[in-house]
């Protein structure tokens, strides 16, 4: 018998590109400081399953508290939760438990195999 334990060893890994628009939450409940490129928080999907997401570009170079901005996320994901990356597809965004902002895909510009 299978352990029922959620476990994506041994699924299949895509990278997803996307053109999304990010809104940051103002503190107190938000980020007290804005993100740049290469900023990875956890995104949560509607399974409730996170993912991760590396912030590739983004538009003025930074994003802070309480502003939103047209950004580049790359995506690292299992291929059963592929179908989440659809343009109109709207997560939100975390740092450990605390919700920071939310983001809406605009395009999906890319997806592959992980390596």
């Amino acid at each position: 018998m299978k352990d029922k334990t959620m476990s994506h060893a041994d699924e299949r890994w895509l990278d997803i590109s996307v053109k999304a628009k990010v809104a940051l939450l103002a503190p107190p409940m938000g980020r007290s400081s804005p993100i740049q490129t290469g900023y990875r928080p956890n995104h949560q999907l509607p399974s409730g399953d996170f993912c991760m997401g590396i912030f590739t570009s983004m538009e003025g170079g930074q994003i802070a508290p309480g502003e939103s901005a047209p950004v580049e996320i790359l995506f690292m994901v299992v291929e059963p939760l592929r179908g989440f990356f659809e343009a109109g597809y709207v997560w939100n965004i975390y740092e450990g438990s605390r919700k920071v902002g939310s983001g809406e895909i605009l395009a999906v510009t890319e997806v592959r195999q992980s390596r």
